[in-house]
């Protein structure tokens, strides 16, 4: 299995290292990702996101690299944002704010 791991915590990739020992890892930081999905197919892509802008990495993986299975490790403030979003009852406008459409679903 190769696996497209991006962390900054040497500990935990040490650790992941040694779980997976059996297959092939690259790491790396969110800056050089893309560069290394571009070279090599990846059977996995552990993303650990600290920052809401890092999720749209998940976005470019998941159109750009289909075959590849995401998994996210996610802190406690990211957790709780995207369950706000998931299970919130809301209504999503997109910017700029049109006031007509604001009405429409008030």
């Amino acid at each position: 299995m190769k696996i497209l791991l991006v962390n900054k915590d040497e500990f935990q990739i040490k650790e992941l290292r040694d779980f997976f020992s059996d297959s092939q890892i690259t790491s790396t930081s969110y800056r050089n990702c893309i560069k290394y999905l571009s070279k090599s197919n990846f059977d996995l892509a552990l993303l650990s996101i600290t920052k809401i802008s890092e999720l749209g990495l998940v976005k470019y993986i998941n159109t750009n690299y289909p075959n590849t299975k995401v998994i996210l490790s996610l802190n406690k403030a990211i957790d709780v944002a995207l369950s706000v979003i998931t299970n919130g009852k809301f209504q999503q406008i997109q910017n700029p704010l049109k006031l007509t459409e604001l009405k429409g679903i008030i």
